[in-house]
């Protein structure tokens, strides 16, 4: 997965340094896929309602961290590192397309003893939660999204410019200026979850995967999802235009609840957790 082992060390060290700063009592665990071994991060009340949350690419599971918190009250959290992505899960063979997608994620539901879940996801973990809740829609109670990628518009290309000059130059700087075009969030220099992506695209053996060209799903599609819907956008989206993606979802998604997050950018559960925090609690709850 990584260039060196001495590289791979950096990563893990950036890793459990994140982790060192979760606000609260968590299991980490491996879970066996068709995928690969999939890192899952478990915390809140073994016996509350399941969670699964998928994690925006080049970050990973420790994304949640400003969110776990208030979420792990009244559900048991499962945070997934993406198989063939930045995290501590270990590929074995690529994640092929929705269809694997599905099948790595119903996996990783049997391993950790889930017949089925409430589902956010952030980016393209959002991408992928759609595909998931129109794939195995039994396995999904409600699906959130969260500023996802694609799904109901197309990304800019300016996201693919950046995102590349990332892989190519991964000098913190370069990763600070991506950041800092789909981020709300002041404090990035400082953040730990920065300082990991730093050490992951300095030492990631990256591999092309359909993480980095999420698809737009079609009308018929999109009618035809039956699991309750979430959808949150940043007032401060760059990665696609929010107003289109808002209206195409509110007319194909049946009862779909469709929301601008103020002071949000891409980036919503850490630009604005205590916001997101709140309407994914009603949201599950209701």
């Amino acid at each position: 997965m990584f260039r060196s082992p001495e590289g791979g060390a950096e990563y893990h060290a950036a890793y459990a340094a994140t982790l060192a700063a979760w606000p609260v009592p968590y299991r980490s665990l491996i879970v066996p896929t068709r995928a690969g071994r999939t890192h899952v991060i478990a915390c809140g009340p073994e016996d509350a309602p399941p969670l699964v949350l998928l994690p925006m690419t080049f970050i990973s599971a420790t994304m949640w961290m400003y969110n776990v918190a208030d979420l792990g009250r009244r559900h048991r959290v499962y945070a997934l590192d993406t198989v063939g992505d930045l995290g501590k899960s270990l590929p074995e063979s690529p994640l092929a397309g929705r269809a694997g997608i599905a099948g790595w994620l119903s996996d990783a539901f049997d391993g950790l003893g889930i017949r089925d879940a409430f589902v956010a996801g952030a980016s393209y973990g959002g991408c992928m939660a759609m595909g998931f809740a129109l794939d195995a829609p039994d396995r999904v109670r409600k699906l959130a999204l969260l500023g996802p990628a694609a799904t109901f518009e197309p990304l800019h290309f300016q996201f693919y410019l950046r995102g590349a000059s990332i892989v190519m130059l991964p000098r913190r700087r370069v990763l600070l200026s991506f950041l800092r075009w789909c981020s709300t969030r002041g404090d990035l220099e400082d953040d730990p979850i920065v300082r990991q992506m730093h050490a992951g695209v300095r030492n990631y053996r990256f591999q092309p995967q359909n993480g980095l060209f999420p698809p737009v799903y079609t009308d018929d599609e999109l009618r035809n999802v039956k699991t309750p819907v979430l959808l949150l956008v940043g007032d401060n989206e760059r990665v696609l235009d929010p107003a289109r993606a808002l209206e195409r979802a509110r007319r194909l998604v049946p009862g779909i609840e469709a929301e601008v997050v103020p002071g949000a950018g891409h980036a919503l559960p850490i630009d604005r957790p205590a916001i997101v925090n709140e309407r994914l609690q009603k949201f599950f709850k209701s």
